[in-house]
């Protein structure tokens, strides 16, 4: 049986694995889960341990080249989360992550690419890796949904990256293209993600028939909504009757999964 914290072990050690370098001076945020990769392995062909490994008042040079576009996304998310996707600008993130704007452009064509790369490398391949994990599981649906959600909130709802869906939210109307993408790489394939345990579940007689598609959204709509509220209300505002995370989700798991369940006594 999973337990609430294996699960939460289990996404941030997945998480941990994405290839991502936070600039050393930079804010938490969802990077600073990796930060044991923040310091990267001494090229075998550099025998001068000082560059290939600079310290904390290095400048920002001394860094090897292949941090940089990493660097850049952590920095862009930094930008995009406190001034928006209308107010960021090219310069602005450069500056963030401690390099020219001819940099910048050295890897990514324009703010829209950078945008969509920063949402492709944290939050995409963490969809697309718990759902290959997820393909052929023997793990029953209740706890695999249960993982799902915990892991969700672990990796995106409760780290710098709930900033990107509050900003999408935000900005759609200005931004509709963008918008788009979000949500046929994002919130798409989470929805289809949890419709698909939910649906296997009732293959195999684990979980009461119900609408798959409408549960899903049921099921992800308070982790959205919680998102909201930490990135809007918690952030900025005395809130006298917050409640903890972790408190709402278990209690939306218990709910929810008493109902998919046959023993409803």
């Amino acid at each position: 049986m999973l337990t609430d914290e294996s699960i939460r072990r289990t996404a941030i050690l997945s998480f941990c694995r994405l290839p991502l370098h936070f600039p050393s001076d930079a804010a938490p945020t969802a990077f600073a889960l990796c930060s044991p990769r923040m310091t990267p392995p001494a090229s075998p062909h550099h025998h001068d341990t000082s560059a290939a490994h600079p310290g904390p008042g290095a400048p920002r040079w001394a860094r090897r080249k292949d941090q940089r576009p990493s660097e850049v996304l952590a920095a862009a998310l930094d930008v995009f989360v406190r001034r928006g996707y209308a107010a960021t600008r090219l310069e602005d993130v450069a500056s963030r992550a401690g390099v020219s704007k001819g940099t910048v452009y050295l890897y990514f064509s324009n703010k829209e690419e950078l945008f969509k790369a920063l949402v492709r490398e944290t939050i995409v391949v963490e969809i697309d890796r718990f759902g290959r994990e997820m393909a052929d599981s023997t793990v029953p649906a209740a706890e695999q949904i249960r993982a799902a959600l915990f892991r969700w909130w672990d990796v995106f709802g409760s780290t710098q990256l709930g900033g990107i869906a509050k900003l999408i939210i935000a900005e759609a109307g200005n931004f509709p293209a963008l918008a788009q993408f979000f949500h046929d790489e994002v919130f798409g394939p989470s929805q289809r993600l949890i419709e698909h345990i939910l649906e296997s579940g009732m293959a195999r007689g684990e979980l009461r028939r119900t609408d798959a598609a409408v549960m899903a959204r049921l099921l992800l709509a308070p982790l959205l909504m919680k998102t909201l509220w930490q990135q809007s209300f918690v952030q900025h505002c005395k809130v006298d009757s917050d409640i903890e995370p972790q408190r709402l989700l278990a209690t939306h798991l218990d709910m929810t999964l008493s109902y998919l369940s046959f023993d409803r006594t």
